[in-house]
């Protein structure tokens, strides 16, 4: 966690209660949780241009399956 905050910053805290940061950047979302009971955490780096991807073929899937009815 504060390995990531001294590279990208403080990052957005969406809830106050919770130890929970992102940063959006221009090709990657990176996302931390951590739970100060467990003294565990996740990092998470989510690729833009692949979450892109997969909506697309997400939604042309919908797509075929309007077609033939499912």
């Amino acid at each position: 966690r504060e390995s990531t905050f001294e590279r990208f910053g403080e990052g957005y805290k969406p809830n106050r209660f919770m130890d929970d940061y992102l940063w959006f950047g221009d090709k990657t979302t990176i996302s931390i949780k951590y739970s100060d009971i467990l003294k565990k955490g996740s990092l998470r780096l989510t690729s833009k241009e692949l979450s892109d991807q997969a909506r697309a073929i997400e939604k042309e899937k919908a797509r075929e399956g309007a077609k033939t009815g499912f």
